[in-house]
């Protein structure tokens, strides 16, 4: 199984909570659909309203205890269009090979991180990827040089 996420969203918060409710029961049934389909209805078959929440699992009873569970929004989801907004963790969330995972997994990532990799190499006199993606977790000499300002801003960055 794949993992699916289940995007609700009403006019109300009393809607929102009575779709949840509905929704978690349905998924417990036998004849329940496929989460993929369940899912693509949900992002692509519905009007978007302001209250909005949503839930991600891999199967059905973890999906529905997720939506049991969920808590519904204080307020109203933004109208409009904002404007996009970048947010990135402070130092202290890196570690050696934090991006392995997704450089293995996602060609698109890893496209990236090679690129960043060589442009960052004459500036910084290393190659990062080895620290993001080939480094020992346990190694504390690596992990302290990722703790060095000059190469932990762009190793975030980068992983960003």
């Amino acid at each position: 199984a794949s993992m699916q996420t289940l995007v609700l969203s009403a006019k109300s918060k009393d809607a929102l909570r009575e779709m949840k409710d509905t929704l978690a029961d349905a998924l417990d049934l036998p004849t329940a659909p496929a989460l993929a389909d369940i899912a693509f209805t949900l992002q692509d078959g519905r009007a978007p309203y302001e209250y909005r929440l949503s839930v991600s699992g891999e199967d059905h009873g973890t999906v529905a205890a997720k939506l049991r569970q969920a808590a519904l929004p204080r307020n109203a989801a933004l109208s409009g269009s904002p404007e996009v907004s970048f947010m990135f963790p402070g130092q202290g969330a890196q570690y050696p090979n934090m991006g392995s995972g997704l450089y293995a997994q996602e060609p698109e990532f890893a496209r990236w991180i090679d690129l960043g990799a060589e442009i960052l190499q004459p500036i910084l006199g290393l190659d990062v990827k080895t620290m993001l993606c080939y480094g020992d977790p346990s190694d504390k000499d690596l992990a302290a040089a990722l703790r060095e300002t000059r190469l932990t801003q762009p190793a975030l960055y980068l992983t960003q």
